[in-house]
């Protein structure tokens, strides 16, 4: 989902070369992980979870925060404020750093 993410601000953008190479470098040194029958699970826990609270998040940040749970990952991000709302999951942003 991360990367489908960022392959829509690619496709988005006002110049879509420079980001496309920007993207494909950032990429380089990652490998990318499906999603797992145990992600899926926590997917499943966290939105019963969040919608019991009345506090839901996107589907998108809803898989990412599941994978990241489910695999004890510290998940990156600017947006605390969505991510937040999931217990237990670890944080870090840093833009504030």
């Amino acid at each position: 989902m991360t990367v489908a993410e960022l392959e829509y601000g690619v496709a988005k953008s006002q110049n879509r070369p420079l980001n496309r190479s920007r993207l494909d470098n950032f990429r380089r040194p990652f490998q990318v992980v499906g999603l797992s029958d145990e992600d899926v699970r926590v997917f499943g826990e966290i939105r019963a979870d969040l919608e019991q609270h009345g506090t839901p998040i996107g589907a998108y940040d809803l898989l990412i925060a599941a994978q990241a749970k489910s695999r004890d990952l510290v998940l990156v991000t600017n947006n605390m404020r969505e991510f937040e709302r999931v217990s237990g999951l670890r944080l870090e942003n840093w833009v504030d750093v």
